[in-house]
């Protein structure tokens, strides 16, 4: 908890929006866990093993879009009809 003349500042919107991580592309604040290996491709041992890194959902869905075309975010599969 920090305060600073008595006020909460952990209650203050932003601080909390301060203390989110930034996309490591953009540098916007707000970003989300991306793993540079893939779960969907490659598990979620092995991609854990692998560096990580935090992308706001704009880029991450832009990386998904240009390197793995193929993966569908919505069953955490792979499409093989290409």
């Amino acid at each position: 908890m920090i305060l600073a003349e008595g006020v909460d500042l952990s209650l203050v919107r932003v601080v909390e929006r301060m203390n989110q991580p930034r996309c490591a592309r953009c540098n916007a604040r707000g970003a989300e866990e991306h793993h540079w290996a893939p779960q969907a491709m490659f598990g979620k041992d092995e991609a854990n093993r692998w560096p990580k890194d935090y992308l706001c959902k704009s880029c991450h869905d832009q990386w998904h879009r240009m390197v793995t075309p193929q993966l569908s975010f919505r069953t955490g599969t792979i499409e093989t009809n290409f």
